[in-house]
């Protein structure tokens, strides 16, 4: 009987100039003493110079985890970070395995960034980083280019579709996002500094709550004065927040719009 895989994700567990470390979560729809988790990620790669691409396989864990029998990780000596100038990118295949035989094959991407937000402002790889947004909320991914040559490094967006991840990580485009509801699934991307969270977000208090929850990447309310949930990184901190004199313009301690 055919088995796949019903969830993946890579997470960075240590980054540093010497070595890079990522786990491979993933769960297949059947276990059996059998079932086995191979790949590889090969890069880096970067539209704006020459590389070479080397592979980096799959590894069991030095300790299994608890519960995640087919967890595994990648190593990557002396890496290649992600920015806006050079956006590099890893790109490989997670395979699903019974014994010898192939079951399913997923393509992934990844890229390795450490993006902090200190009351200094924001903190990109350890280099301080000027946030340049551009104005326009509907983007598509043929305006990530022109984008890019107009000076612009971030953008404000609704939901992200597939293919507008995949170009702004490939070109190197800061993505912020603007959820409407707390529902759906949280893509993951590098090019993904943060979310917007809806001025009237607390008539849906619980589930935004719980969205909250989840996330991994820096959430700011949007022109919102109450208190700020415990352990949440906030792009804004309320109406004198840096976040409110970026979007009306000024040069604030992230950047600014248009």
């Amino acid at each position: 009987m055919p088995n796949r895989i019903v969830r993946l994700r890579l997470a960075d567990r240590r980054l540093s100039p010497v070595e890079a470390e990522i786990l491979v979560f993933a769960d297949a729809e059947t276990l059996s003493p059998e079932t086995e988790l191979r790949g590889r990620l090969i890069g880096p790669s970067c539209p704006y110079s020459s590389t070479i691409e080397v592979a980096y396989p799959l590894r069991k864990l030095p300790q299994a985890l608890p519960g995640m029998p087919l967890a595994r990780r990648i190593v990557i000596p002396e890496p290649s970070f992600w920015d806006p100038i050079s956006p590099f990118l890893y790109r490989g295949v997670i395979e699903l395995w019974e014994g010898e035989d192939l079951h399913e094959r997923l393509s992934v991407r990844h890229s390795l960034r450490s993006a902090v937000l200190r009351p200094d402002g924001l903190r990109w790889n350890g280099q301080r980083l000027t946030l340049n947004v551009a104005p326009d909320e509907e983007i598509e991914p043929a305006q990530v280019p022109e984008l890019k040559a107009q000076g612009f490094n971030a953008a404000l967006m609704n939901w992200p579709d597939p293919a507008l991840l995949e170009a702004a990580e490939r070109l190197g485009l800061i993505l912020i996002g603007k959820p409407t509801s707390p529902g759906g699934d949280i893509p993951e991307s590098a090019a993904i500094f943060g979310w917007l969270m809806p001025h009237d977000w607390r008539e849906q208090e619980s589930e935004w709550r719980e969205w909250l929850r989840r996330q991994r990447v820096p959430v700011g309310q949007y022109f919102d004065d109450h208190p700020i949930p415990e352990g949440v990184s906030f792009l804004i901190g309320g109406p004198e927040g840096p976040w409110l004199r970026l979007l009306q313009g000024e040069e604030g301690e992230l950047g600014r719009i248009g």
